[in-house]
């Protein structure tokens, strides 16, 4: 009985072990990961599109938005706003983005305009 439970013993101690390393492998995995992740995310948000480079034709032709103070025009809205954009800028500039969408889907269609309206660039 002795050595089963010392056998036992051993071979849980090997289990310990392996799961130990292959948590700090996986964790590793995971920080290169968040650090490529955020690497793209900060290489697509510097990068503004160049418009002028887009081939279109009178009949495609298109506006594009920028809104340059999302957080003050989400801070109008909300209180909290200016909090949360201490913790999550990109969640507060998606939130004004969409309100915005909203905004001028209501007022297009009050002017009986058909237009197709969508959000680019946001993660």
């Amino acid at each position: 009985m002795y050595y089963f439970s010392l056998g036992l013993f051993a071979l849980l101690l090997v289990l310990v072990v392996y799961l130990l390393i292959r948590l700090t492998a996986q964790r590793n995995l995971l920080l290169m990961l968040q650090k490529e992740q955020q690497a793209l995310a900060n290489a697509w948000k510097s990068s503004p599109v160049d418009f002028s480079q887009i081939p279109v034709s009178e009949s495609q032709a298109f506006i594009a938005i920028k809104i340059l103070n999302p957080v003050e025009l989400a801070a109008e809205e909300s209180v909290f706003a200016g909090l949360l954009n201490n913790f999550a800028p990109d969640v507060i500039r998606s939130i004004v983005y969409k309100r915005t969408v909203e905004i001028m889907r209501g007022q297009l269609e009050e002017k009986g305009v058909q237009a197709e309206i969508s959000i680019h660039g946001l993660d």
